[in-house]
């Protein structure tokens, strides 16, 4: 699949980009930034075409007072469907969700006003880096079930009931193969105002090695609205 992200921006600007003029780089920041969210909804879309679902309806909850329940249970449900596929049995390693659901767990607390996750550094675990980015852009901080918890939100809801989707899976797993980024700037047609496009484009396909690598959480319990 081809990508691509643009910004409109100002001849002048384009023209005093230079020595000791950071224009470029900022310039460069923004055209990326629109380059990789498609990219970003492309993997998520075919990482999840396939996988393994976990549903729950009733309320939302962290955890039940008794038992394997709420939130933490689902995430427990969510590891077996990867680990108990006969042929597969894959290890749960990360868990994405968009970043309104990972605020609302870090504020949780109990009645005597302590929080009921707290961060957690394992320095034996390497959190997923994308190209250019050595502090783990998406990375909670958080580790629940023994799965690094990781921030997108760009994973989108579902379209009936405005419901968040959490994913779990076995990242390395996962394959993503991406060529470099290609740049490009086009002059504006009958020019006026001298707003050329600067933009940039790049190939890229994600291709799951096994479906049961991945399971999606979702239901009632996780209306969007509950943690906006």
């Amino acid at each position: 699949e081809q990508f691509a992200g643009q910004v409109i921006t100002s001849q002048a600007v384009l023209d005093r980009c230079g020595p000791g003029i950071g224009g470029d780089v900022w310039l460069f920041q923004q055209v990326k930034n629109q380059l990789m969210a498609p990219v970003d909804v492309y993997a998520i879309t075919q990482a999840t075409a396939n996988a393994a679902t976990v549903t729950n309806n009733g309320s939302f909850s962290l955890a039940t007072a008794s038992g394997a329940g709420g939130f933490i249970g689902d995430l427990k449900h969510c590891k077996s469907k990867l680990t108990d596929q006969a042929g597969t049995r894959l290890r749960g390693t990360h868990c994405f969700a968009v970043d309104n659901f990972i605020d609302y767990l870090g504020a949780l607390a109990d009645a005597q006003g302590r929080p009921l996750i707290v961060p957690a550094f394992d320095d034996n675990r390497l959190p997923i880096k994308s190209v250019g980015d050595p502090i783990a852009e998406g990375y909670s901080g958080y580790v629940l079930n023994g799965l690094a918890l990781f921030g997108d939100s760009n994973i989108p809801t579902t379209t009936t009931a405005n419901l968040n989707q959490i994913v779990v899976c076995r990242a390395d797993a996962i394959l993503h193969l991406q060529s470099p980024v290609a740049m490009f700037v086009r002059p504006q047609f009958q020019a006026g105002n001298l707003e050329p496009t600067v933009g940039a484009y790049v190939y890229a396909t994600t291709i799951p090695r096994w479906n049961s690598a991945v399971a999606v959480l979702g239901g009632g319990a996780y209306a969007a609205s509950t943690f906006q």
